[in-house]
């Protein structure tokens, strides 16, 4: 996997220079996500009257491959291959778009809760555009989705 995305020339797999302060401030913005998607879960089943997702209880491996796996898989190949590739070639916010609607498509579970995902997804494709770092983006999306293990393992 690592020969393959050398051979890709993927630079913003790069780990170089992620210092702990910069870290700590993509963890903040992970939780903030975090907590701005569940709102949206939890008062968007009162304003539309459907289920906007939740609802989900994590075993142990279930928790470990959402907070340490998706995270690592789905930003290499949403935001390092997909959404770099798309920024490339049109318009960065047509880009944003589309990565943002297929990330959101690829969890559709029949309710609302892709949606959710597509709105969170907007402004992480926009700070990755940015940044151009996915090591910083898989904090972002692992940060994300811990919280979202804690509030689902003791049903916040």
């Amino acid at each position: 996997l690592i020969l393959y995305f050398r051979w890709m020339r993927l630079s913003q797999l790069d780990p170089r220079g992620l210092s702990l302060s910069r870290v700590l401030q993509f963890v903040g913005i992970g939780i903030l996500l975090c907590i701005f998607g569940y709102v949206l879960t939890k008062y968007g089943r009162e304003v539309f009257g459907k289920n906007m997702g939740g609802g989900w209880r994590p075993d142990f491996w279930g928790a470990i491959a959402c907070i340490f796996i998706s995270p690592f898989f789905e930003e290499i190949i949403y935001r390092g291959v997909i959404l770099e590739r798309l920024a490339g070639r049109v318009n960065s916010y047509l880009a944003l778009l589309v990565t943002s609607l297929l990330f959101a498509a690829d969890h559709w579970r029949g309710d609302y809760g892709a949606f959710t995902l597509f709105l969170t997804m907007l402004p992480t494709n926009f700070i990755y555009l940015r940044v151009r770092s996915v090591p910083l983006m898989m904090v972002i999306h692992s940060t994300y989705n811990a919280v979202l293990v804690f509030c689902c393992a003791f049903k916040f």
